[in-house]
């Protein structure tokens, strides 16, 4: 009984810890891969504290990462025009250059779990410049 009971214990832990340790940079390279698709964006700007864009969004665009570092995007209301190119993670930040790109984009990556990829980017001298943020999810 007292090994049973040690056996559901640690079984519990592992299953807890391993949830918790998703949005783990140590993760990321592995939870990016696959079809993700739009979910909402939001403008931050000079005088604008956010705004969201919902209605707008082409819910068949997607990005679709593969393991070797390789990506498609299928560009918002493009009517299927894909655009290709090549990806890394380093630390929480996300670089996509696109072969059509003369140097990669830089997002900041909020959350990226095995269901949820939450990446932002941001311009001006500080935090009170523009930005985006962008919400995909897995489907």
């Amino acid at each position: 009984m007292k090994n049973t009971l040690l056996l559901l214990v640690s079984f519990f832990l592992i299953i807890t810890s391993c949830k918790k340790n998703q949005n783990n940079p140590a993760n990321y390279n592995t939870n990016i891969v696959g079809k993700w698709y739009w979910v909402q964006q939001e403008y931050y700007g000079p005088g604008i504290d956010r705004t969201v864009f919902p209605p707008e969004l082409d819910t068949l665009s997607y990005f679709e990462f593969d393991a070797n570092g390789t990506f498609v995007e299928d560009v918002q209301f493009s009517n299927g025009e894909l655009l290709y190119g090549n990806y890394h993670i380093t630390g929480d930040s996300l670089y996509v250059k696109r072969n059509e790109d003369n140097a990669a984009t830089a997002y900041g990556i909020k959350t990226l779990t095995s269901g949820s990829l939450i990446i932002s980017t941001y311009g001006g001298a500080s935090t009170e410049g523009y930005g985006f943020v962008y919400t995909m999810k897995k489907k």
